[in-house]
């Protein structure tokens, strides 16, 4: 149960941080034009109850790298990924940036991050 913001586009199961309980992701996107992602979490115990997880905010990094929305969320060994366009000082997409998040102590939290070559 909970609030929703936004458009569903995305769902799945993982256990990223190896303790034998499930967690589901629900990964949404702004019906704005901006299109931000944001994902929602639950770990779930052996006994069915739901534990809320800790999900990420946009970084003072990001947000220097000019972020605009238009994410891409999912998962990639082991871990969430967001992707996003950086753009340049012309004002157009001029690389990714790929943010990767580990689940540690019931959140989730920013453990490197790549630039990617913009096509």
């Amino acid at each position: 149960h909970g609030e929703r913001h936004g458009i569903i586009v995305n769902a799945f199961t993982a256990d990223l941080n190896k303790n034998n309980d499930p967690e589901v992701y629900v990964i949404f996107q702004s019906a704005d034009s901006l299109m931000k992602g944001s994902v929602v979490a639950y770990e779930f115990d052996k006994n069915g109850k739901a534990k809320n997880i800790s999900t990420f905010d946009y970084t003072k990094a990001e947000k220097t790298e000019d972020y605009r929305g238009r994410d891409t969320i999912y998962m990639e060994h082991q871990m969430i990924v967001r992707k996003f366009p950086v753009f340049n000082k012309d004002n157009k997409p001029g690389a990714w940036l790929k943010a990767h998040y580990s689940l540690i102590k019931n959140e989730l939290l920013l453990t490197s991050k790549e630039a990617l070559k913009y096509n």
